[in-house]
């Protein structure tokens, strides 16, 4: 799933958070959480923080610490006051795109939504008997026991009161309530997504009828497509200890072992989803009864992508434009502040881009989902007093990878894109590191947005030679599309550098 449901719900994360101040045992609290949870999610993402952060890894790299300087950075306030997290959508499995989203949360204290409403500029709102608080970032923060609160998105009195009625009613999906029993021990984070009914046989059949897994065992298709027809669910169990390592599970409806010898082919299964990250290749599989299972260590890249998709976005979600932009506290004239809003605004403009350019998929579905979300995050920016010509080219450069996105939505080649690097980037990848951008969501993930020149000046000498195809068998439409667009990005981005350098007389 995208885990855009994170994303779009953390920043409601830490005011709540920060305005309160420890659970129970880990897995009876998710199960008491999972019961808030509607009957239509068919995904679900939970995170224990608490057990998380008590991890030795964690522990070594100041994750803690980490959270607790970018909580203060973000909202002004101290302190790491969620133990817990866990949130269900609506998605579309073939796509992964969440419709509607609810996300749990457990605190280490009561929650006052008095001043919850008045962070935010808001009334505090009573439905079925619960104070609930509407966000300017199209959300609804109800407080529904002595220390949890949920968050639903979009923000719909009518969807609230009819979730709080049919709460005690619900029936749950019994693959996600599986999932949840996993959260115990070490393992901290588990992603799980509903599948049955997805496909049939026969489309299946036609869709992997030609892949080069097939070449010399057409025999084998006809099985395969029934097996992948009859597909439960894929989850994602994340366990962190001295280091981090993660299973991968493909649940079926009848024995997965035709599938012992075909893990690329599984591979591009997973990646046609959006589902990869380059340690899949390196990592073992093996079937267990119904179940086609992954395992292995996860990189440091991808524990940070892993936790990127719960970029907070503070401000556009909690407070929409009329909230101030981070940063500068001091008396400042007219003059300085639009300097200083322009620059920072821009900076956070080039580090999407720079995520965009970074970014490695398997395919083209795997791209278009990536340059969705990065649009998304462009255009959910806040915009209050940010230069005209600024806020504009954020904009087109949004429209610009939503329409590469639909282009490669298009795409028919089975694996169009395996490898692409357009790096656009002021640090590179870990970048995050040196204040750009590192660690999601309740805390983590968002950087001092510190600037570093000679990473820029590096970084600008590498444009247009970074860009490559690694093992691509056909160069269709949609590779071309993704160049041509990065191409145009990296030349107007640094006109535009160059415009509001001489306009603002700071060096951008």
């Amino acid at each position: 799933m995208s885990l855009k449901s994170l994303r779009r719900t953390a920043a409601i994360t830490i005011v709540v958070a920060t305005l309160v101040c420890a659970g129970n045992e880990a897995q009876a609290q998710f199960k008491k959480m999972f019961t808030y949870i509607p009957s239509e999610a068919n995904a679900i993402i939970a995170l224990d923080i608490d057990a998380l952060e008590a991890s030795p890894l964690a522990i070594q790299e100041k994750w803690r610490e980490q959270r607790q300087r970018n909580l203060q950075n973000e909202s002004g306030a101290y302190g790491q006051n969620v133990s817990r997290v866990l949130t269900g959508a609506a998605v579309k499995p073939l796509h992964l795109e969440s419709e509607r989203e609810l996300t749990i949360l457990e605190l280490k204290q009561a929650p006052n939504m008095t001043k919850v409403a008045d962070f935010l500029g808001s009334n505090v709102d009573e439905i079925e008997g619960h104070a609930a608080v509407e966000t300017k970032g199209d959300s609804y923060v109800v407080r529904i026991g002595e220390k949890l609160a949920g968050i639903l998105h979009p923000a719909d009195r009518q969807q609230v009161a009819r979730w709080l009625r049919r709460r005690t009613t619900t029936r749950h999906n019994e693959y996600l309530e599986k999932a949840i029993g996993r959260l115990k021990n070490k393992t901290q984070l588990v992603a799980a997504l509903v599948m049955k009914d997805v496909t049939t046989a026969s489309r299946m059949r036609v869709l992997i009828a030609d892949h080069e897994a097939f070449e010399k065992r057409q025999k084998d298709v006809d099985p395969v497509a029934e097996l992948l027809a009859s597909v439960e669910g894929i989850s994602f169990d994340v366990q962190v200890d001295k280091a981090a390592a993660a299973t991968l599970r493909v649940d079926f409806g009848q024995s997965a072992g035709i599938l012992a010898d075909y893990k690329d082919f599984m591979l591009d299964i997973l990646a046609d989803l959006g589902i990869s990250v380059n340690d899949f290749k390196d990592w073992n599989a093996r079937v267990s009864g119904q179940s086609w299972i992954l395992q292995g260590k996860l990189s440091r890249q991808t524990i940070d992508r892993l936790m990127s998709f719960a970029d907070t976005k503070f401000d556009s979600k909690m407070m929409g434009d009329s909230s101030k932009y981070p940063g500068g506290e001091q008396p400042e004239d007219e003059s300085a502040k639009a300097a200083r809003l322009a620059l920072s605004y821009f900076h956070d403009t080039e580090e999407i881009i720079a995520k965009v350019g970074d970014y490695k998929g398997a395919n083209y579905n795997m791209y278009a989902i990536w340059f969705r979300r990065q649009a998304e995050a462009l255009e959910d920016m806040p915009t209050l007093g940010v230069d005209k010509e600024l806020v504009d080219f954020a904009r087109n450069v949004a429209s610009s990878l939503r329409n590469t996105a639909a282009s490669l939505r298009k795409g028919t080649s089975r694996k169009v894109l395996q490898q692409t690097s357009v790096n656009l980037s002021r640090g590179g990848s870990y970048g995050g590191f040196y204040g750009g951008t590192r660690w999601g969501g309740y805390g983590y993930y968002r950087g001092g947005g510190v600037y570093n020149p000679n990473a820029e000046a590096a970084g600008r000498a590498r444009r247009g030679t970074q860009k490559r195809m690694i093992g691509v068998q056909q160069r269709s439409q949609a590779a071309s599309d993704v160049f041509s667009t990065m191409d145009a990005v990296s030349e107007e981005l640094a006109a535009l550098r160059g415009k509001m350098t001489d306009k603002y007389e700071v060096q951008f």
